[in-house]
């Protein structure tokens, strides 16, 4: 799981006094953060949750964290992230290093206690190579004219090799200084930010044996809801996996271009009747006093739906065997109607 939190969003802005400071917050948030390294996080299907840096941050429970930071930040949360770093936590900062309080005071507690160098705020687009993947498209990006540690992106020009992000061990833990201002506009930059994460030991839990297709998963409680895009302009098809292992038992999934498809796992309709896993987009629920109707639509292909039934509850489509239906080869719009019965089926 990786952590992470709108640094300044934490801080009520009645409490930054001048106006060209707000003004700067807001707008590289808006462009770093909330259009760049987030919107790149949730499309490579990255999960995370917020921690309110208000408050100290606890290990084990927040074992990575990713903090969004402009030239001001609070002195309370630059200390709280050094002792969280030196405690053991892994922290990536992006896309700027604090020198500044929020009242604009000279506030170097993070870079110095955890000896982050000296740096300059390069702005503008330029390409940098990060990792092994070259001419990565930025907005802004830092540049150091002293650090320590493994360097993870450098811009390159006339022969002069500008580091913009590095990796170094501080007290118990790791900081990742990605001093990169990067939004999500093309598709290379997914990768990019996928191997910034494995960096740190987090990767997305689900992958497809197509890298085309876009994978992105939401839950609520058991509920899983898996959206699959096909962003292409040509028809493209992929098992989908989880940790490694087949999902969906290993059948294909077919997407005409640009469009894409809902996947569900483990939804309970009703009691007693759950979606086990669908191909099929599930479109329209509707329900009586003893009937439930269910209308699901393939997408591209022919799709199935696995169902666990109670035996208080019949199909109009088959019989399910040990309590399971199967229903495939669903090539056309279709209507599931279950019917329950007045008592338990004998």
């Amino acid at each position: 799981m990786v952590y992470t939190i709108f640094t300044q969003g934490r801080v009520s802005l009645a409490t930054i006094k001048p106006a060209k400071i707000i003004g700067e917050i807001i707008s590289k948030r808006e462009h770093y953060a909330f259009d760049g390294i987030l919107r790149l996080l949730v499309s490579a299907n990255i999960q995370f949750e917020a921690v309110n840096l208000l408050k100290e941050i606890i290990l084990p429970e927040v074992p990575t964290l990713w903090v969004f930071s402009t030239s001001y930040m609070d002195l309370a949360v630059q200390q709280r992230l050094v002792n969280y770093v030196q405690q053991g936590g892994k922290l990536v900062l992006y896309p700027e290093v604090p020198a500044y309080d929020l009242t604009g005071k000279p506030c170097r507690v993070l870079a110095d206690e955890l000896e982050l160098g000296e740096w300059q705020v390069v702005p503008g687009i330029s390409t940098v190579d990060v990792l092994d993947i070259d001419s990565v498209m930025v907005k802004q990006r830092l540049r150091f004219t002293k650090f320590t540690g493994e360097i993870i992106a450098a811009y390159q020009s006339e022969g002069e090799r500008q580091v913009a992000a590095y990796k170094k061990q501080a007290g118990k833990g790791e900081i990742l200084v990605l001093g990169l201002g990067m939004g999500q506009d093309y598709h290379y930059q997914l990768d990019v930010i996928k191997k910034i994460a494995g960096l740190m030991g987090i990767y997305a839990h689900l992958s497809s044996t197509n890298s085309d297709l876009s994978l992105v998963e939401r839950r609520s409680g058991a509920d899983s809801f898996i959206f699959v895009t096909n962003y292409d302009e040509v028809e493209q098809t992929g098992i989908i996996c989880e940790n490694g292992d087949a999902l969906f038992e290993s059948l294909e999934i077919t997407l005409p271009p640009r469009s894409g498809i809902v996947l569900v796992r483990d939804y309970q309709l009703k009691p007693g009747i759950t979606v086990q896993y669908s191909t099929v987009e599930l479109t329209a629920i509707t329900e009586t006093n003893n009937e439930l109707c269910l209308k699901v639509t393939p997408i591209g292909q022919d799709g199935v739906l696995k169902l666990k039934l109670s035996d208080q509850w019949q199909c109009n489509i088959g019989l399910p065997v040990n309590g399971e239906l199967m229903i495939d080869k669903i090539n056309s719009p279709l209507s599931i109607v279950f019917s329950q019965f007045s008592a338990p089926r004998e």
